[in-house]
């Protein structure tokens, strides 16, 4: 077995559609750490090419810049919103901004490959191993049916494990050896500054007109963010090749609204991007959630009540029952509204991964409780949650065992986790910078109860638990120390009160 390690510090990053293409320098060598520590006293030196100035703040700059211009309009109802602006007793405006987040899986990005006349044999663990197939086969210049992709187990994927560029390494280094199979394996920095496709950064501009009552006359939402699917279009767009997972949730609200108004912008980057756990939702849910609980706070109304008037109104919701029974379950569980120690407060927030392209749903309501000391220490106490169970589950314990990880994978996005650019290139690089949650940091006490719905196939139980932890956390965070925090992550903010 030969080893190799590859260094892609100069990536150019396409910006079009394009798949991303990288200059690389790769060493051979008898052991993966020989090969690293020659590639590590290389005399390489790269040219980092026009984006090499650019940092965070200039992207969003350069976000915010995109929303002064006209975007793709997704939804116009029930007339003009600058009229009904016009009659509101309140309005309510507020802008949220995400970070670029990395997949940061356990196993960094790995292939082993063989490249012989008229054959290439691939050993990977891949989501997507038909990807895998058909990028080998681009790389190695034959047809997809002289590629065999051997598949092996995959130690997390998240959206990010799919014919990621590690096959392409693979190939292209054993395309030069004769048939002698390489084997490239990326270091945890090669992984998450080079071998990631992030999930994307972006802006929610929300506002809305309240009638006397505090019940919305009209929302008007507009969006930016990277586009998920550069490298897929057109599949998987919504209208006007629109990214369907950057309008996700918003395209079709629960909560009635006579008006409403929403359109999206699109900013590609240098900065790659793709799908990652809970994709378009993971943005869309901690904007409208916020959102809503701030106008319940402007109505002067309770953030369940609220919901749970708003849903009960909008008689077109083909879910809508569905909805107020998991609000009213999980409200039960939590024992909403009862007396919490000093420093205590719950937070409320429903999802159910709805999308324009599938009928299928996956609803999840969660109550999470978290506490926050006059210094600013945020612990999450408890999380309660109702799951949609659709007809039934093969593996009810497997179900409880997904919603359980997702809790600790949407805790780590909403406290601490955030890609950030310097000089044009990714500062995190393994998890001292890039923090995941610890067994220490997980609530002591989870609830889960599962919903006996109207018989209908659920859409997936990997990634629904997640969008709701941060929205949630983020409105129990405002009951306690009257901060509203609008961007992401928390940890990012002074959390002190009292």
């Amino acid at each position: 077995m030969i080893a190799g390690s590859g260094a892609r510090e100069n990536a150019n990053f396409g910006t079009s559609g394009q798949e991303y293409r990288y200059a690389a320098v790769a060493v051979v060598a008898d052991t993966w750490w020989r090969a690293k520590t020659a590639l590590d006293v290389m005399p390489i030196e790269w040219d980092f090419g026009p984006n090499r100035h650019l940092n965070t703040d200039e992207l969003f700059k350069a976000d915010f810049e995109t929303m002064k211009k006209a975007g793709t309009i997704v939804l116009e109802e029930g007339g003009s919103y600058v009229a009904a602006k016009s009659k509101a007793a309140k309005v309510v405006e507020a802008t949220y901004t995400v970070p670029f987040l990395a997949h940061a899986r356990m196993e960094p990005g790995n292939a082993t490959a063989m490249v012989t006349p008229g054959r290439v044999d691939l050993w990977t663990g891949d989501q997507s191993p038909q990807f895998a197939m058909l990028r080998a086969a681009d790389e190695a210049g034959v047809t997809p049916d002289k590629v065999f992709v051997h598949t092996t187990f995959l130690g997390g994927g998240y959206g990010g494990g799919g014919g990621s560029d590690q096959v392409r390494q693979a190939v292209a280094v054993a395309k030069t050896l004769n048939g002698r199979p390489v084997k490239v394996l990326w270091t945890r920095e090669e992984d998450m500054r080079l071998g990631e496709k992030y999930r994307p950064m972006g802006i929610g501009r929300f506002e809305a007109a309240l009638d006397p009552d505090g019940w919305p006359l009209a929302i008007s939402m507009r969006t930016n963010g990277d586009r998920y699917d550069r490298g897929l279009v057109p599949a998987g767009t919504y209208r006007n090749m629109v990214s369907e997972q950057a309008v996700r949730g918003l395209h079709e609200l629960p909560y009635f609204v006579p008006t409403l108004y929403y359109d999206v912008h699109t900013q590609n980057s240098h900065v790659p991007v793709g799908f990652r756990r809970a994709t378009g939702s993971s943005v869309n849910v901690f904007y409208l959630e916020s959102f809503i609980d701030e106008l319940a706070h402007a109505a002067g109304k309770d953030p369940y009540g609220y919901r749970r008037e708003l849903v009960k109104r909008n008689a077109r919701f083909r879910d809508r029952d569905d909805w107020l029974r998991a609000l009213d379950m999980v409200a039960e569980m939590s024992g909403w509204g009862t007396p919490l120690p000093e420093g205590w407060a719950r937070g409320i927030a429903i999802d159910d991964r709805r999308r324009p392209s599938r009928s299928t749903v996956a609803l999840c309501a969660e109550v999470v409780t978290v506490s926050v000391s006059r210094g600013g220490l945020l612990r999450l106490e408890r999380v309660d949650a109702v799951f949609d169970e659709g007809f039934s589950f093969v593996n009810p314990l497997s179900v409880r065992k997904q919603i359980e990880g997702q809790i600790a994978w949407g805790l780590g996005d909403a406290m601490w986790q955030e890609i950030t650019v310097k000089d044009g290139r990714v500062v995190e690089g393994n998890f001292d910078q890039f923090q995941i949650a610890r067994m220490a940091d997980y609530p002591p006490k989870v609830n889960i109860a599962f919903l006996k719905s109207n018989n209908k196939w659920i859409s997936g139980v990997g990634e629904e638990v997640i969008p709701q932890i941060a929205p949630a956390v983020a409105q129990a965070v405002f009951k306690t120390t009257g901060k509203r925090i609008r961007s992401l992550p928390l940890g990012n903010h002074d959390l002190r009160w009292g």
